[in-house]
């Protein structure tokens, strides 16, 4: 159901079946009907818009220059909620759910880059040179702590793969050096495997 441009209409009939609707330009549109089979709706410019009526089946909400929205119904199952240049309008993000693997993070985190690296340097075989310092490392001054926190962690974290138990830890401490002595050798790369993680 499209309706555009209908700038004296004030309220849009009882919508029997409806799962699209799309308003826009409808300037003194004041109230929409219920609207219980709606997925998808649109609104734009409804400059008189106060609220919405209840929307237990929107999956896509856009509410554009709706400059008098106050308030949107409780969308329970939305997917895809946009809404631009309605200032009187606050919207509440939902709680992020807790991070499962925040505590392994945490403790990847612990201690200091330098102790990742000497983890893996004791790993080598025999005769193998150990693996630079974390100063070799070089990484530049603006985001020092944060690369460093971020490659500490990765190095942390190859410790719990399952492929770091099921292999020989030399073999896969010569993997890890290959990585870390690419990274002193290169900018370029290193820049990319930090962001990489």
């Amino acid at each position: 159901m499209i309706y555009e441009s209908e700038l004296s209409l004030r309220t849009l009939p009882k919508l029997a079946v409806c799962e699209n609707l799309f308003c826009s330009g409808c300037t003194s549109l004041e109230t929409l009907p219920e609207l219980p089979d709606c997925r998808k709706l649109y609104c734009r410019g409804l400059k008189k818009l106060k609220t919405l009526p209840d929307l237990p089946a929107c999956r896509r909400l856009l509410c554009q220059s709706c400059t008098s929205l106050q308030a949107l119904p409780n969308l329970r199952i939305c997917e895809i909620l946009n809404c631009e240049n309605c200032p009187l309008l606050s919207l509440q993000r939902p709680a992020q759910p807790p991070n499962p693997y925040q505590g392994r993070i945490d403790r990847a985190a612990e201690s200091s880059l330098q102790d990742a690296l000497s983890f893996w340097s004791r790993l080598l075989p025999q005769g193998q040179e150990p693996l630079p310092s974390a100063e070799a490392l070089k990484f530049d001054d603006n985001t020092r702590a944060r690369d460093q926190r971020l490659f500490q962690i990765f190095l942390n974290r190859l410790q719990e793969t399952a492929d770091f138990r099921q292999a020989n830890p030399q073999d896969f401490a010569l993997r890890v050096a290959s990585i870390v002595r690419d990274m002193v050798a290169s900018k370029e790369f290193r820049e990319k495997a930090i962001w990489a993680l």
